[in-house]
């Protein structure tokens, strides 16, 4: 039977070592008047201290709140997250390690709670292999307080797998916009992400259900949304005493008109429509230039997708990334992951922070930051045809694109071409044995991963010296370079 309860009340019965998973997707599904309490309550008596937190996508729109309320030593003693990115005030405590921090794959941990509702103890899957997750690399430890061996490599028919361990869930702290007065629930019908998995998780494993609710309506008035749990599932209920501003709701990105970033998605677009994607399933990741190839998708007549679940309509950015306007449909977040990582997907464009000489590219950690892998690692393992963007360089760059001619007006202080990535997010390596096709679409050139397993040039675009502002800026001569060489003599 469901209890309301305040959100002093709700964040109260959260106990010290406990393990907690608290639920949303990046700016959305927020649950902060829960954690707004927890965190008033740890300063106030340093208690619940010692936490373990799980969190899938990133929760948080400022350094002031959703899970940045517990950036607090002494508050966690453990973190495993898919993507770290929002978590701002989280960050310098990994890198100071005051708490043990793992990063698995998005699409992993999402797809772990749903085997947890159905009481197993590890989740077996092949993504992550030969990545920075991959125990014989670092076993997705983000610091050195994580020392513990979760993910295990195993042999099952003759083939590799990981084996994630699972967690045993205390506390699930969920938002939902919905609760009427016997404590069933409705979901966001445009984001359904894993909220019934956790809940189930949590239900079946023993732990308690935590729901932040924005609003009471009547049952009948509940019965007509599509999605609802039972108040058999759900122990406590808060409603929220205001709604979240508008910093915390998060907002949509229009980015200003730049004529490189559409000159680079169109290039992109052109490697698209060689695929012939007419009716098919693409994703698009989250940053600047796949969004800018994702506003040119109507284009190629293909159906867009995210991996918080939607599908078709129009993808949104920034902080509302993983929403669409007009959607065709919505999937939870673990089904959508199904789809992905059985090669449902026809092709990909993503961003990079670094690529290397033999194909690896780095997304996770990068010059000093922390972001986690997001679904990167889930999407470009198991997608046929991927497409990389992004700009050679970073930290000072400045160019321009006039009458046809690329300028680099200043050079970026970071080589984003390195000989060996800092983090294996994505591995050429296993691209080869699973023969995707894997372009990268810069500021000044596209480049392919060949079959020789090493990134060759195809392309210099106008304006663009192959020594000067190509070779000098990459820490290894790619393959293809002497016909560029001999066509410009």
């Amino acid at each position: 039977m469901t209890t309301f309860l305040t959100e002093n009340e709700i964040a109260d019965l959260i106990f010290d070592d406990a393990t907690i998973v608290v639920e949303g997707f990046m700016g959305s599904a927020n649950p902060d008047g829960i954690l707004k309490r927890l965190e008033q309550r740890y300063l106030q008596t340093q208690h619940p201290k010692s936490l373990e937190l799980w969190n899938v996508s990133g929760v948080a729109t400022s350094p002031n709140n959703g899970i940045n309320r517990l950036a607090h030593t002494g508050l966690l003693r453990r973190v495993v997250g898919g993507f770290y990115g929002p978590h701002t005030a989280l960050t310098p405590l990994i890198k100071a390690n005051e708490f043990e921090a793992y990063n698995y794959p998005q699409g992993v941990v999402s797809k772990m709670f749903r085997d947890i509702a159905a009481g197993q103890n590890v989740h077996l899957t092949k993504t992550g292999l030969n990545t920075f997750i991959d125990p014989e690399l670092e076993g997705g430890k983000l610091n050195q307080r994580a020392t513990a061996d979760l993910i295990k490599k195993v042999q099952i028919l003759d083939e590799e797998y990981l084996a994630f361990t699972l967690p045993r869930i205390d506390f699930a702290i969920v938002r939902v916009p919905f609760a009427d007065e016997l404590g069933n629930i409705a979901l966001n019908e445009e984001l359904l992400i894993e909220v019934q998995d956790i809940i189930l998780a949590s239900h079946n494993g023993g732990g308690k259900v935590l729901v932040e609710v924005d609003e009471i309506i009547s049952h009948q008035a509940l019965l007509q949304k599509v999605h609802r749990l039972p108040s058999a599932l759900i122990d406590y209920v808060s409603v929220r005493q205001s709604l979240p501003e508008k910093s915390e709701r998060g907002q949509g990105v229009e980015q200003p008109r730049d004529q490189l970033r559409d000159l680079m998605a169109s290039k992109a677009l052109q490697i698209l429509r060689s695929y012939d994607l007419t009716g098919r399933l693409i994703n698009f990741g989250v940053g600047r230039y796949p969004e800018a190839v994702a506003k040119l998708a109507k284009n190629i007549d293909a159906l867009t997708s995210v991996e918080s679940g939607v599908i078709g309509g129009e993808i949104q950015s920034g902080m509302l990334f993983g929403y669409a306007k007009n959607p065709l449909t919505v999937f939870s977040q673990p089904s959508m992951f199904d789809l992905y990582d059985g090669g449902g997907l026809d092709a990909a464009v993503l961003g990079f922070a670094e690529f290397d000489q033999v194909g690896n590219v780095n997304v996770s950690a990068f010059n000093h930051s922390i972001s986690g892998a997001g679904g990167f690692i889930d999407i470009a393992s198991n997608t046929r045809n991927i497409i990389f963007i992004g700009t050679m360089t970073a930290k000072g760059l400045k160019t321009s694109y006039e009458k046809g001619r690329v300028v680099i007006q200043q050079e970026g202080l970071v080589k984003k071409a390195v000989t060996m990535v800092e983090h294996i997010t994505f591995s050429g390596k296993r691209a080869y044995q699973n023969r995707q096709n894997v372009f990268f679409v810069t500021d000044r050139a596209i480049f392919k991963y060949n079959n020789q397993q090493r990134i060759e040039i195809i392309e210099i675009y106008g304006g663009i010296d192959l020594e000067r502002d190509i070779l000098s800026q990459m820490n290894f001569v790619p393959d293809g370079v002497e016909k560029f060489r001999s066509t410009s003599l």
